[in-house]
């Protein structure tokens, strides 16, 4: 649930006590630290976490912050702007969590005289002098936050770390289609049934669109404008299956499945639409929650492109990524046994995710890029009730996910603990 609250004085208290230890850690390493974002905005409504900026003359300086028990997220570059020109490193950065059981915040962390160290001054700023424009701003961000006012309802995202893709047989036609999540340049993490050999699919195509697959008629085969599901330039021809086999050794169904791209998505048309990649949770992250029982304060975000709404009378599929969230149920039943992951899977409102094509979409940790599942199956047709997911941070699924992609390429792989 996202709440846009209103401003508090409080928060340059809070910025000011976050930021010593960064200081203290850091050093003249830290040029500058700021506070940014809504919450530097006197006046602002926003969400009770403060974001700092920490400007270095190199990323690599702020590395001692990690030793201090500063929690690293995988997000590895800002948005980058329609038309911006210059090099992708003017938009890379570092962004770290304090330690676990203090107060939340954001710590970005860019070089020194880069454009997304310089913007997210400027955008403070301008706001701080613009009265009109911060209150415009923060009507803007209440109707996104009404989205969000029911955990169980599903609000249209752009999320980087789901995708869309689609499988295809030795005479290029149509078998199905799925979603995932781009782990490296290389590398597509999705679930075992999808690239099941016995689905008939040798080759798949994928889309990195927020909207992908809208526009497609099915009727006519007219192509949605992204392409979608006839043309694109992100192709692969190697799939690989962790041993998936029509749920045979369950609940161990080992479905996951691997898609490795025919050439680099940062050397295709969709490259400036990957601004991250999705993390992986390092083995056993999900252990600690196995012993709290019913649902969790901790929620996950399912994510995908799979039927908007399912049952008896209608289906209806907008083919556009989609997000969930929802509440751990149980890590230790006869369904799960370390295996797999229960959630809460009754998104309603007329919307879906963990239904139909939503196959292999990821099962993010909170709201991080960070993997700890992939979507795998479900009890009730109608995409109602509960909904389960095969784990990643098992260590024999990422020792197979790095014998298959070699040492090289897991090297790309970032691992991290929750």
């Amino acid at each position: 649930m996202i709440v846009v609250g209103p401003y508090s004085a409080a928060w340059a208290e809070d910025f000011r006590q976050l930021a010593e230890p960064i200081r203290s850690t850091l050093g003249d390493r830290a040029l500058r630290i700021d506070h940014i974002g809504s919450t530097s905005v006197p006046g602002l409504a926003a969400k009770d976490i403060v974001d700092i900026q920490v400007t270095v003359t190199r990323l690599a300086d702020a590395q001692g912050l990690v030793a201090q028990g500063f929690r690293e997220s995988p997000f590895l570059q800002d948005h980058r702007p329609p038309g911006a020109t210059g090099s992708e490193n003017d938009w890379r950065k570092r962004v770290f969590n304090p330690p676990a059981g203090e107060r939340r915040a954001n710590i970005h962390v860019r070089e020194e005289g880069r454009p997304n160290q310089r913007y997210a001054l400027l955008f403070r700023d301008y706001l701080r002098a613009h009265p009109l424009a911060a209150e415009a701003y923060a009507e803007l961000k209440r109707r996104l936050a009404d989205s969000f006012s029911d955990p169980g309802r599903y609000a249209d995202v752009k999320d980087p770390a789901c995708d869309l893709i689609a499988f295809y047989d030795a005479h290029d036609e149509f078998t199905h289609r799925c979603s995932g999540s781009l782990i490296t340049a290389n590398v597509f993490l999705t679930a075992g049934h999808c690239t099941d050999a016995t689905t008939g699919a040798t080759h798949a195509r994928l889309w990195f669109q927020q909207d992908a697959g809208v526009g497609f008629d099915p009727v006519s085969g007219t192509p949605a404008p992204s392409g979608y599901p006839v043309s694109s330039d992100v192709t692969s021809s190697h799939l690989y299956n962790y041993g998936f086999s029509d749920f045979a050794g369950f609940p161990n169904t080992k479905d996951v499945g691997l898609v490795i791209l025919d050439k680099p998505i940062t050397q295709t048309n969709q490259a400036q639409l990957v601004t991250s990649y999705g993390a992986l949770a390092s083995p056993g992250s999900l252990d600690r929650f196995a012993v709290r029982r019913g649902q969790q304060e901790t929620t996950f975000t399912a994510s995908g492109y799979g039927l908007t709404l399912s049952n008896p009378v209608k289906t209806i599929s907008f083919r556009k990524r989609l997000m969930a969230t929802e509440q751990l149920v149980n890590l230790q039943s006869n369904l799960t046994s370390g295996f797999n992951i229960q959630l809460s899977a009754n998104p309603g409102n007329g919307k879906g995710g963990t239904c139909g094509g939503d196959s292999g979409g990821p099962l993010l940790y909170d709201a991080t890029n960070t993997i700890v599942a992939v979507n795998s199956f479900g009890l009730n047709e109608w995409c109602r009730g509960v909904d389960f997911m095969y784990r990643i941070d098992q260590a024999a699924v990422q020792n197979w996910i790095r014998a298959t992609i070699g040492n090289a390429e897991w090297g790309h792989v970032q691992i991290v603990n929750l």
